[in-house]
């Protein structure tokens, strides 16, 4: 028995290092292919890495926005400290109301997302329900096993 089963793991270790082995002959040429291109075109991976940062979550922009806001509250082109105007301050407050309103509802839509993942409502009625109906059924069981012989 222990000899069949160390033969059997020897076979499986060598088909493991055979795959292995093919595995590895298969991928080299396929990462210098993938490595030429690369190469010979930069300015492609420079524009994907601008959409990159134009992509980039709504809490940067917040903390970046906050600070350009914060200089420009205090200085102007002559370094001098200002007051901003009204219409300045209710733009840039409408800004930031409307902000928290997407990053509220974005936490909201995730969290729901992660809950609704869990299980479903429907599920544990269905095995509230069974589990009723299995506890009755036994619970008369037992009743007529104990009683049904007056």
């Amino acid at each position: 028995m222990n000899f069949k089963l160390v033969v059997i793991a020897a076979l499986l270790f060598v088909a493991c290092v055979a795959a292995a082995d093919t595995a590895k002959k298969a991928e080299t040429p396929v990462k210098q292919e993938a490595k030429t291109p690369e190469k010979e075109e930069p300015a492609e991976k420079e524009e994907q890495e601008e959409e990159e940062e134009e992509e980039s979550p709504v809490e940067e922009r917040e903390e970046d926005d906050e600070d350009e806001n914060a200089l420009q509250e205090k200085e102007n082109d002559d370094g001098e400290v200002k007051e901003e105007e009204s219409s300045d301050k209710s733009l840039w407050s409408r800004r930031r109301r409307r902000r928290r309103f997407y990053i509220r509802r974005r936490r909201y839509i995730r969290r729901r997302i992660f809950l609704y993942r869990r299980r479903c409502t429907c599920y544990y009625r269905r095995r509230f329900l069974y589990r009723r109906r299995v506890l009755l059924r036994r619970r008369f069981l037992y009743r007529r096993r104990r009683f049904g012989k007056k």
